[in-house]
């Protein structure tokens, strides 16, 4: 059970016919799935790919078109149901996999590989790890860097297995059903902004936001603001909120849920996105809308941040970097993102704005 069978992964499971994929992570994580998506597709040709997502990686995993079928399972805590979790990995065992491969570490992941049973199984040994691991997973890459890019972390492991890696293809595109719909309502000079993010720690506090949409739409007045956020909750009350206090007609809402690509036909429509470190960052950058975002240095955050001439990363240092400072913890305000000033996010928008920055109107 101990022994790491990776060594000629892909040389004994080559002529495989049935793939899978266990990814049911949230947004960001099922963008940073697509190229390793793309790669097991080009490397097992032949075989059907499957693809266990949740109820967001869904509509990612569609638009990147390469997979034969998707199982949905929620991992939201309060949503997730074990029955359901059983349902599924039963319903999966009958298909008798040939191949399981698990890119990330959660436990529930590992274990989900195990009620699978697939021939050969191929996971990506990290922090986390249990005396039960090798008996879920056989074959386990390992050493991956964790600062570089999250989908090229994804692709190393397959790398490690023996697969081939095609060229990095991040390039997901809504269908043209919801480019209309975005079309009808966003104007064609608008930015995206995303004020909230999976937890309040990430997050510009939002009489920052009301301040930089001030003066953004002050400066720009033929422009306009899109925003958008996660249907209820929280996310919802931010928007509310950020509505009450910027108090300008040229600042919009959509009148109903976008859902995934629907979100994504607006990023594709606006001219920026500026957002929190949270899934519509990278989704924004998945159909090629040039992208602010704003990160507090946490340990490995270089990981999920975009780059390249088309991105500005606003990055401030992290006191409580070892771990949440009491005082941020209760609060839940972020003291590092508080005091970053919005005149240095509104110089990064300008940078990418500007039409002499890369030549292109």
């Amino acid at each position: 059970m101990s022994v790491n069978r990776l060594k000629g992964f892909f040389g004994e499971t080559c002529r495989a016919r049935k793939v899978l994929v266990i990814e049911p992570g949230f947004l960001g994580d099922a963008v940073h799935l697509v190229p390793a998506l793309r790669d097991l597709r080009r490397n097992y040709a032949d075989a059907e790919l499957h693809v266990v997502s949740s109820p967001a990686g869904r509509e990612v995993v569609e638009m990147a078109g390469c997979v034969d079928r998707q199982w949905i399972l929620e991992q939201a805590p309060g949503r997730r149901r074990l029955m359901d979790q059983a349902r599924v990995g039963l319903a999966l065992r009958r298909l008798r996999f040939d191949v399981s491969v698990n890119l990330s570490g959660g436990d529930r992941t590992l274990i989900l590989a195990r009620i699978v049973g697939a021939r050969r199984r191929l996971g990506w040994r990290q922090a986390r790890w249990h005396g039960w691991s090798p008996w879920c997973v056989d074959a386990w890459a390992e050493s991956i860097d964790p600062l570089i890019p999250v989908f090229e972390q994804r692709r190393r492991v397959l790398a490690a297995a023996g697969l081939s890696l095609g060229s990095v293809d991040i390039t997901l595109s809504p269908s043209q059903e919801s480019m209309a719909a975005a079309m009808a309502w966003v104007p064609e000079l608008a930015i995206h902004v995303s004020v909230s993010a999976s937890h309040s720690l990430k997050e510009w506090p939002l009489e920052r936001w009301v301040g930089f949409i001030r003066g953004f739409l002050s400066v720009r007045p033929d422009w306009h603001v899109v925003a958008t956020g996660s249907p209820g909750g929280r996310e919802q009350e931010r928007l509310g909120e950020l509505r009450d206090q910027v108090g300008d007609r040229r600042l919009l809402f959509p009148d109903h849920p976008l859902g995934v690509q629907g979100l994504a036909a607006v990023l594709k429509r606006c001219r920026l996105h500026v957002g929190a470190d949270s899934g519509a960052l990278h989704l924004a950058q998945s159909v090629g809308t040039r992208t602010v975002s704003l990160f507090r240095a946490y340990h490995d955050a270089s990981s999920w941040m975009p780059q390249g001439p088309g991105h500005r990363v606003v990055s401030v240092p992290c006191p409580c970097q070892t771990g949440i400072a009491e005082s941020c913890a209760t609060t839940g305000i972020p003291r590092c993102l508080t005091d970053l000033d919005v005149q240095r996010v509104f110089g990064a928008c300008q940078e990418l704005l500007d039409p002499a920055a890369d030549g292109t109107s």
